[in-house]
């Protein structure tokens, strides 16, 4: 989940973090899907072939600040509230978009567009909390993020590890909620940085390092021992 406006870059660095970040800590490879035309070059005919299989790992961008749906996928032809954009036809049967997105009308056969869902709020941040949460947000209750819910109900490759991977998100729109930090993802507050808490300090030799893992395991241990509960570990 990536909530940056600059999410939109196709940056080199960041395609490599999130194949590399996949891979080492969810046992997956997202590659094919972050690499956009790179990926397509050197999958070729065979990214089309897989697509009739369900998918099992999924990106999900919010584009804050994003374009108005009237401009681009949503036209309202013959109202007022269409100013001046004009519908172009797609490879989607029926489906028309705006002109200011010619390329992307050649691939709209691909694409599932959705035009029922709809909403009473007004404000902001509490429609996108909504949107990703699935509930009003009130003051006593913190909802489950939708990657939380994913991964109760789906699983995830490695019990050991986050079932999801939370990228530049603001506090309130991520998160387990009441479904407890089993659930919750791995947050990354700086792509260009990684994760928070994997490098070892300066000051720290590998010989202490790895004692103070020892430390920590055992600690674990006996935690779990005392505390049998599942929603302990």
């Amino acid at each position: 989940m990536n909530f940056s406006p600059q999410n939109l870059r196709d940056e080199f660095s960041r395609r490599e973090f999130l194949r590399d970040a996949s891979q080492r800590f969810l046992g997956v490879s997202l590659a094919p899907m972050v690499g956009g035309s790179l990926a397509s070059q050197a999958l070729g005919d065979k990214v089309s072939a897989k697509r009739s299989k369900p998918a099992t790992h999924v990106i999900f961008l919010n584009m804050a600040g994003g374009m108005s749906h009237i401009d681009t996928f949503d036209l309202k032809p013959g109202q007022d509230v269409q100013g001046p954009v004009k519908g172009i036809p797609t490879t989607a049967e029926g489906l028309q978009i705006a002109n200011y997105l010619p390329e992307t009308a050649k691939v709209m056969k691909e694409v599932c567009t959705i035009h029922s869902m709809q909403s009473k709020q007004g404000d902001h941040d509490q429609a996108s909390y909504l949107l990703h949460k699935g509930y009003n947000q009130l003051g006593t209750i913190v909802h489950p993020a939708l990657g939380s819910w994913v991964t109760r109900l789906k699983g995830t490759d490695n019990d050991t590890l986050p079932g999801y991977i939370a990228v530049n998100s603001p506090a309130n729109m991520i998160g387990a909620g009441w479904m407890g930090a089993k659930f919750a993802p791995a947050v990354v507050t700086n792509p260009e940085k990684g994760l928070e808490g994997t490098s070892r300090h300066p000051s720290v030799n590998e010989e202490d390092f790895e004692r103070r893992l020892s430390l920590t395991d055992a600690i674990n241990k006996r935690f779990h021992r005392e505390n049998p509960s599942p929603n302990a570990k």
